[in-house]
């Protein structure tokens, strides 16, 4: 092993004493590894350099260098440079980052040709095989050779920059200045330029490209091969540099400075120009900051992120204007607006309009690069209500929303649409507006419908109509890719290439296009796993909807538990006589299962008679949004989704602290009643972006609050949120597995430290409490690693009753969860451990209108002694709540009676009179 001199061994000793000749041997290549976090991975990497089709022991240098890796790499790393001593060199040094490990691994290499293969990552068996017979052909021309990267793990296909490997060929940069190359660890440079060379240590992204780009400005050309394969990982974990790189201010001003302003003063240095090779480069890499709808103050500050504005602004100025257009992964609207910022200061109209008498087109630099009749509206809702259509949508076009007026063509009527509100459908860069969504909405009424008649979308201009095609999205009821149909109450709905036909619902018509549908699902069923199903529940429906008198409701929770909202409406509701079917659904091998047939029908999760009934009903209740709650057909939706008629009733669980709208909002989850317990959060929905009105939202109080009675004793309950971080990858049964490395995480540290905490648990004894730790279930398999005591049990969230917990414990801790909502309803005190907070609104969560130091029901805690001291505090206090606290809970909730369930009902009865 080779160390660094800080590690006070001589280097050139150690060399000549253990390798001998390691140093001077040629070899035709060598790999340079950088290692950090890799040992899940580290052995899979470097056997695919062993096995590789050249000779190994012959041909290739291998240079593993562990940068202060904290992990077992060390091990893997000992293992092989045991087993060949002549190929393998590790170097160990102090962390300084991937920049700084590849330039130690440079100074030990000797190969011909030079590769900086992440640790990560693997070579085709044949890679270096291909490099060095295509190297060796053209090295007078080129210093460089690249492989096509093709993704594994998370991810499969290809990566966008592939196109180049068509053909095995070298690429002038002057003359095909598009096809660039960034990556280093895909490339294969020749050991002469590579010592010439450093990577950028002050950089932490672009650093690679950099590096490369160098490089291949020295000759002008590098080669490309079509036959080898270069395969990089993209980690499940998510933990990745690349994949977390948004959320790190190195990310912005600092790789803005140091690569797009550095490549640009070297081609300016070089040439006296920017290349357009190099602005291609330059643009390729900011295309992707352009993408960042907002930038967290946690990441820059105002003053910093004025900074970067002006840094981009800069760089702009040596990019063309094509060369911005014709990047690919960014659109229109965003493009436009680097247009704008580049010209900011010059006054320059960047946009002609051409108007013609059926058309306008948009031109940048005398090139047609819009025009209005390419345009098209997306539909985002469409439902029938007896003989009315509601429709909702968007234009997002090249046009400004301010000028443009969409009306809706049906019978010879003009229609006039009306415009809504979408901010969450606008499109904004950095946290500015760069294009107003036009959204509308409109109703259609058929009651004199006789015959098959047209819906068609036009937009009108500056007095310039055009007649639009229209998208589908997501929750339409019916698909134009397989295409199918929507009958409803009196109207059927199909849809046409460019309109949408509409008919009366009469049972002929329905048995005729059910006919459609079938003829098209057998032809699927050669290519389409899931349609000979489909087939069967189709037929299925259609024959049980003929004998279906009463009106049928779904009530459900999670998929394996119940003990929420719809558990306690559920068994409020099987108690009022009114006709109704009612059924709760829930995995029949959930430990709630048999308990609930005490209450009522239960229907196991995903079974069939579950998803015919959910095809024949009319309501779904429950207290969670997941698309396995509302979508038992994952996939296979596309089959169903006009059948899927139901209303969907939202009754939470837990009270909406945060801005939740992304989720939540009609056009994504369609809600039909929003149940909310407290006025601010009421007002939150109604007037936050998720698309609601007061008739859909309704302020009630929850269901499961009905069953909160105070019956303290002397018990502490510990109830932490989860992390995304932390939770682990589902399985094929949509399980989570255990996760081994939660142990080394913060949040583990300081919720199992805080319940070991040898001052805690002196007082606890002292006093006669006890404390109880109740992890949140999308962590559930990591509650074993937690250290149960004499004074505080851990609790398996499968096996527990909530609301029992609430009743009987006299304190919560507890971080971000709303299950403090439950505990505050009861008038007890609250502590919040928010050691994390930054990092948890970054990752999490929009910030809503609860702020815990302003309207908290308990002091806010920020690190581990501190809780520590308030918590003993608190015991000493016999957990009395303060009147302050208690003053904001009164004045919080809008109920604190027990007939939150009854007002939850009564409102789903009322709900088909209400559209």
């Amino acid at each position: 092993m080779v160390r660094d001199k800080e590690f006070g061994t001589s280097l050139e000793q150690k060399l000549k004493a253990r390798y001998g000749s390691i140093k001077s041997k040629q070899y035709l290549f060598s790999i340079i590894i950088p290692i950090y976090n890799v040992e899940d991975y580290l052995e899979e990497t470097i056997e695919s350099i062993i096995n590789q089709t050249l000779n190994f022991e012959k041909h290739v240098q291998v240079i593993l260098v562990n940068d202060g890796s904290p992990d077992n790499s060390e091990e893997i790393c000992l293992h092989y440079q045991k087993k060949y001593p002549s190929n393998i060199l590790y170097v160990k040094k102090e962390n300084g980052g991937v920049s700084s490990a590849r330039n130690k691994g440079i100074e030990y290499a000797t190969g011909e040709i030079v590769n900086f293969l992440d640790s990560d990552d693997i070579l085709a068996k044949d890679a270096l095989e291909k490099v060095y017979e295509y190297y060796s052909k053209h090295k007078e021309e080129i210093d460089v050779v690249c492989l096509p990267i093709f993704y594994f793990e998370a991810r499969k296909g290809q990566h966008m920059l592939n196109a180049k490997f068509a053909k095995t060929q070298i690429i002038d940069i002057e003359e095909t200045p598009s096809k660039i190359q960034l990556h280093v660890s895909s490339a294969f440079i020749s050991n002469e330029q590579v010592q010439q060379h450093r990577f950028d240590e002050s950089l932490k992204y672009g650093e690679d490209a950099k590096f490369v780009t160098e490089i291949i400005l020295k000759k002008g050309k590098y080669g490309v091969l079509s036959n080898a394969k270069y395969y990089y990982r993209i980690r499940k974990s998510g933990s990745s540099a690349i994949q977390t790189s948004h959320s790190s201010e190195a990310w912005y001003n600092a790789s803005v400075i140091n690569f797009s302003k550095a490549l640009i003063d070297m081609s300016l240095n070089k040439y006296g120009y920017v290349s357009r090779y190099i602005q291609n480069v330059v643009m390729y890499d900011l295309q992707w900051k352009f993408r960042i709808k907002e930038i967290p103050t946690s990441v820059l500050s105002k003053e910093q992120k004025l900074e970067f504005i002006q840094l981009i602004t800069q760089v702009l100025q040596h990019i063309e204007d094509d060369v911005i257009f014709a990047q690919k992964y960014i659109k229109f609207h965003h493009k436009i607006f680097v247009l704008k910022l580049k010209y900011l200061d010059s006054g320059k109209d960047i946009l002609n309009y051409l108007y013609l008498k059926d058309n306008i087109k948009i031109f940048l630099n005398k090139k047609m690069i819009n025009s209005l009749d390419e345009q098209r509206v997306y539909l985002n809702l469409l439902e029938i209500r007896e003989d009315k259509i509601y429709i909702e949508g968007m234009f997002a076009s090249g046009f400004e929303a301010s000028d443009s007026e969409i009306t809706i063509h049906f019978k010879d009527q003009e229609i006039q649409t009306e415009k809504v509100s979408r901010p969450l459908s606008d499109i904004k860069i950095w946290g500015i507006v760069v294009k107003e969504i036009y959204g509308f909405r409109a109703e259609i009424d058929c009651k004199d419908l006789n015959k098959e008649e047209r819906i068609e979308f036009v937009v009108k201009i500056n007095d310039v109509k055009v007649k639009l095609n229209y998208k589908l999205t997501q929750r339409i009821p019916f698909s134009k890719k397989i295409p199918s149909f929507y009958a409803k109450d009196k109207l059927i709905l199909y849809p046409g290439k460019t309109h949408i036909t509409v008919v009366p619902n009469t049972f002929m018509r329905r048995i005729k296009k059910e006919f459609g549908m079938t003829k098209r699902l057998i032809k699927l069923m050669k290519i389409k796993s899931g349609a000979k199903k489909a087939l069967l529940v189709r037929w299925g429906y259609n024959l049980l909807s003929v004998f279906k008198k009463k009106p049928i409701y779904l009530f459900m929770d999670r998929v394996d538990k119940a003990d929420d909202n719809a558990e306690v409406l559920f068994r409020y509701a099987t108690k009022r006589k009114d006709g109704i079917k009612k059924y709760f659904v829930i995995s029949e091998k959930s430990s709630d299962f048999n308990r609930m047939k005490k209450y009522g029908k239960v229907v196991p999760y995903g079974s069939y008679r579950h998803k015919l009934l959910l095809l024949l009903s009319d309501k779904l209740i429950s207290s969670h949004a997941d698309e396995v709650i509302i979508n038992p057909f994952y996939s296979t939706k596309m089959y169903y989704k006009d059948l899927m008629t139901f209303d969907y009733i939202f009754l939470q669980h837990g009270v909406t602290q945060n801005d939740l709208s992304g989720w939540l909002n009609k056009y994504q989850k369609n809600i039909k009643l929003f149940i909310t317990s407290a006025f601010e959060e009421y007002e939150s929905i109604i007037n936050g972006a998720y698309g609601y009105s007061d008739k859909e939202v309704i302020l009630s109080g929850m269901p499961r609050h009905d069953r909160l009675v105070n019956e303290s004793k002397k018990q502490i309950l510990i109830m932490p949120t989860w992390r995304m971080s932390l939770a682990s990858k589902l399985d094929k049964n949509l399980r989570r597995v255990y996760n081994e490395d939660f142990v080394h995480t913060d949040y583990f540290k300081m919720y199992n430290g805080l319940i070991n905490d040898e001052r805690l648990l002196m007082k606890l004894k002292e006093t006669g409490y006890k404390m109880k730790f109740v992890i949140h279930p999308a962590l559930k398999e990591q509650y074993v690693d937690f250290t149960q005591n004499e004074y505080v049990e851990i609790l398996n969230p499968d096996n527990i009753t909530y609301y029992k917990l609430f009743n009987e414990s006299s304190l919560m801790v507890t971080d971000y969860s709303s299950v403090s909502f439950d505990f505050a309803y009861l008038r007890k005190p609250i502590l919040y451990f928010h050691f994390d907070q930054e990092e948890f609104y970054r990752n999490h969560f929009t910030k809503g209108y609860f702020d815990y130091e302003e309207k908290g029901f308990g002091p806010v805690i920020k690190n581990f002694n501190d809780m520590v001291g308030e918590l003993i505090k608190a015991i000493e206090n016999d957990c009395q709540l303060d009147d302050l606290y208690r003053e904001r809970i009164d004045s919080f909730f809008a109920y604190s009676d027990k007939n939150n369930s009854q007002r939850v009902y009564d409102e789903i009865l009322k709900l088909d009179k209400k559209f």
